[in-house]
């Protein structure tokens, strides 16, 4: 099952601490309180109920064999599966994933700065602005950086452009 009752139970008890503190200290009352206490562990309990019941479609296994995938995944991809291990301690395991070597040799020749934001934009969805203050820096230098990475990607963007290009016409582009 893709959900930890008692992980998320924790969780969810330390961000209600920090947020009943919060609206104690905003002047909320008592009984709003309790009201927005209530609705929250509702959420808490539904969000619980649809993900007990969710089956998930995600591989098994880290390293993807034809044990590591579930029955709908051996289904849909015909049953041919390559073997692929990725290493999920590593602090950059994503660019274990780019199959486009060009690509994959630009950005593993970035600087650290420039993988963590391009792992905190792309990867987890920050903003620039959140980006900027989980990794300490000026948000004009998170937005030079993403500029930086996008100027040398664009040969592998440009070369992309043509293949789709050739191969489905001006509509699919």
């Amino acid at each position: 099952m893709s959900w930890n009752n008692y992980y998320e139970q924790e969780k969810f008890k330390r961000e209600e601490a920090i947020r009943l503190e919060y609206f104690r200290s905003q002047g909320v009352s008592e009984e709003d309180i309790e009201k927005i206490r209530k609705m929250d562990m509702e959420m808490f309990r539904s969000d619980r109920r649809f993900y007990e019941r969710t089956v998930s479609y995600e591989e098994k296994t880290d390293c993807m064999g034809e044990e590591g995938k579930n029955a709908f995944l051996r289904h849909i991809s015909g049953g041919k599966v390559e073997s692929v291990c990725i290493d999920y301690s590593k602090e950059f395991w994503w660019l274990e994933t780019i199959e486009d070597e060009e690509m994959y040799s630009i950005i593993s020749g970035f600087s650290r700065q420039k993988k963590m934001i391009l792992d905190s934009i792309v990867m987890n969805g920050f903003t620039r602005t959140e980006t900027a203050r989980r990794l300490g820096i000026n948000r004009r230098t998170v937005y030079l950086e993403m500029m930086r990475m996008r100027k040398a990607l664009e040969s592998v963007h440009a070369r992309w452009y043509r293949q789709t290009k050739k191969e489905g016409g001006e509509e699919n582009v």
